[in-house]
């Protein structure tokens, strides 16, 4: 209605007003037959790939029963049926679980306690060792933190190497404890839909930081190495992380069986995605000796140069 208005208020001819209107109409149509005509494509792919699927099930079915001289137990093979799409994904952080066996894996990650190790260094320096990232991780880096600055300390090497256990709550504590103004971590799911997790209200902390990692380098240390990266100014050392910095999502089955799979990306101030892709350090070092750690004595000679 208000572009028929503005069109009478001009003083045009009715035919012109009414020739407009329809090509309005028209533009609105098609945009809106495109989109259908699209999700209606997406629809049929699905089905024809689902029937595709489910049409080699029952061939492989069909001649098992008609010919197989063993023993069928029908349970069994349904379970191992959904085991095995699982196992398809070639996705390590997919899953499927019986009902005692999720309730011991949701044990294990709450009851994982967050290790960490303060060592001392020269010329107003320390090294915090992020064993997992686990219960109490952040307060007691908070803690461990406050202590080091009190006593003078300027600079801090985060060795996040070989850490991969950990808690999404922990590090979101952490995060805003330790980054600036502004929003520090955010999920990105497949659709796209992005979702703020952790944001700053305060300035961040009056220290300067190196993070260590490596291959070993997963999951939610990937994301405390990327959060010290882009909203604490940190240099990073070491290797390539191992890029599985994933959100997981628990689905309870009819059964009471649990799926386990990884539903969005973990993204941080940068906008780049941890998965698959990993942390590309700063300055690649990479330990050739047991008994010599290159990476400590890179990442402390960096530290110096930050100070």
């Amino acid at each position: 209605m208000k572009v028929f208005g503005k069109i009478l208020s001009k003083k045009v001819s009715v035919g012109i007003a009414v020739t407009s209107l329809f090509v309005v109409a028209s533009l609105v149509y098609s945009l809106g037959y495109g989109m259908a005509m699209r999700k209606f494509n997406d629809i049929v792919g699905y089905t024809q790939e689902k029937q595709k699927m489910y049409s080699k099930l029952s061939e492989v079915d069909y001649n098992i029963r008609d010919g197989y001289i063993g023993d069928i137990d029908d349970e069994e093979l349904f379970d191992a049926t959904c085991a095995g799409y699982i196992k398809g994904l070639g996705d390590s952080n997919a899953k499927l679980l019986s009902s005692a066996d999720y309730k011991s894996y949701k044990t294990e990650q709450e009851s994982a306690l967050g290790e960490i190790e303060v060592n001392p260094l020269e010329n107003n320096m320390a090294v915090i060792r992020c064993a997992s990232l686990g219960k109490n991780f952040s307060g007691n880096f908070i803690a461990a933190l406050n202590n080091l600055m009190s006593e003078g300390v300027r600079g801090v090497i985060v060795d996040l190497r070989g850490s991969a256990a950990g808690s999404e709550q922990e590090v979101i504590n952490l995060a805003e404890y330790l980054a600036g103004k502004g929003d520090v971590i955010y999920t990105l799911d497949a659709n796209d839909n992005k979702e703020v997790i952790c944001s700053s209200s305060s300035d961040s902390v009056d220290v300067k930081f190196v993070v260590l990692v490596d291959d070993e380098t997963s999951g939610f240390a990937e994301v405390l190495a990327l959060v010290l990266k882009d909203s604490c100014g940190a240099k990073t050392v070491g290797i390539e992380t191992a890029g599985n910095a994933v959100r997981i999502k628990a689905v309870s089955l009819s059964d009471d069986s649990v799926i386990l799979f990884p539903d969005a990306f973990y993204v941080t101030a940068s906008g780049n995605k941890i998965f698959k892709s990993g942390i590309h350090p700063d300055i690649n070092v990479v330990n050739n000796s047991n008994s010599e750690d290159t990476q400590m004595q890179q990442a402390v000679s960096v530290l110096e140069g930050m100070l």
